[in-house]
């Protein structure tokens, strides 16, 4: 029963934690509009599917795009990004790898229209190295789960897992 209040309380805080960011970045948005958005956000099917089964991604959903990304992005500071990508990678990798497709996708389109064209490669390279480096950090994670999914019977199905991929 407990699992359930904690899901709730902790999609509450993802619907607050993205209507203050809402509120700070887009301030004359109209209220019911940053609301449904927030609402949208701690809703959606993704969170939904993942959460219900692995309490620990609602963290990171909550904390990660919110707190690290919007400084990252911002101000240019990777140290808490670095160390939020090495954290998620540590918890669990396969899901870490699903929130770094929402941070690129996410990356992209506020790079693409929110910020100046000269800025571009210097916003892709503060995101490039702050991935590359809270990837390294969590390497001691990483390498042997890669080394396992190589030698398992999926990895071996086509060759390597590397020339799955390419």
């Amino acid at each position: 029963e407990s699992i359930s209040i904690l899901t709730a309380v902790k999609m509450v805080f993802m619907s607050v934690a993205m209507y203050a960011l809402l509120n700070h970045k887009f301030p004359k948005l109209l209220y019911p509009v940053k609301t449904a958005f927030a609402v949208m956000y701690s809703l959606c099917g993704y969170v939904i599917l993942y959460g219900s089964c692995f309490t620990p991604w609602m963290d990171i959903v909550a904390l990660f795009p919110l707190l690290t990304l919007d400084r990252l992005l911002t101000t240019g500071k990777k140290l808490f990004y670095i160390f939020m990508v090495a954290l998620s990678f540590i918890i669990n990798y396969y899901l870490s790898a699903m929130a770094l497709i929402y941070v690129f996708l996410v990356s992209g389109v506020y790079i693409l229209l929110l910020c100046e064209r000269k800025a571009w490669k210097k916003h892709a390279w503060n995101l490039g190295i702050g991935t590359a480096a809270g990837m390294g950090l969590s390497c001691f994670v990483l390498i042997p789960v890669f080394m396992q999914l190589s030698g398992s019977q999926r990895g071996n199905a086509g060759g390597s897992i590397v020339s799955q991929y390419l």
